[in-house]
């Protein structure tokens, strides 16, 4: 019980790779209870290092080989990889880096996505404007940094909503796949 304990404070801290260290030592022969208990930890520490194949193996193995339809609804869950892996944080970046306002846009925010154009736009015309009024220098030193500020301000902003939209879909098939062993075990 104390190895768990232990093993529980580290998946608090999400210090994934001490919980395995703690498992690991857990002696190869166990009764039941802590054989599961062994599991269930193990799912846990997997999904959090994103390991989701090893997650549902273990996820897997918490529930009874004949309950058939249990069994089906977590490889259901850890078969739809658009909620495990979509949006990609570095995608939406890569996307906005080369066209501002993309990256919001594949993340599923349109209006971030708009604004983020806009305003890149808004500065690159303004920069053709004072070029053809003034001189490129003038141009240069007046749109450019504010067209430098907006442009790196999108692309950052898209990692941070792919990143904050993958993880609320990673939370739900989390939640799903407790409601399944919750289910299973009653």
């Amino acid at each position: 019980e104390i190895l768990f304990n232990r093993a529980q404070c580290y998946l608090l801290l999400k210090n994934y790779k001490q919980v395995l260290v703690e498992l690991m030592n857990l002696p190869d022969s166990l009764n039941q209870y802590f054989n599961d208990k062994r599991n269930f930890y193990l799912a846990i520490n997997y999904f959090g290092l994103e390991q989701f194949q090893d997650a549902e193996k273990h996820f897997l193995l918490l529930i009874d080989e004949n309950d058939i339809t249990s069994r089906e609804k977590i490889k259901k869950l850890f078969s739809k990889k658009r909620n495990l892996y979509r949006p990609n944080p570095k995608t939406a970046k890569t996307l906005s880096i080369i066209l501002p306002g993309a990256g919001q846009l594949y993340a599923g925010d349109v209006k971030n996505s708009l604004n983020s154009l806009l305003l890149t736009s808004g500065f690159v015309a303004l920069g053709v404007v004072i070029w053809q009024e003034y001189t490129g220098l003038d141009a240069i030193l007046t749109s450019l940094p504010w067209f430098l500020r907006y442009h790196q301000g999108g692309y950052i902003k898209a990692y941070k909503i792919a990143y904050i939209k993958r993880a609320k879909r990673r939370n739900k098939t989390y939640k799903e796949v407790l409601e399944v062993i919750k289910e299973q075990k009653n």
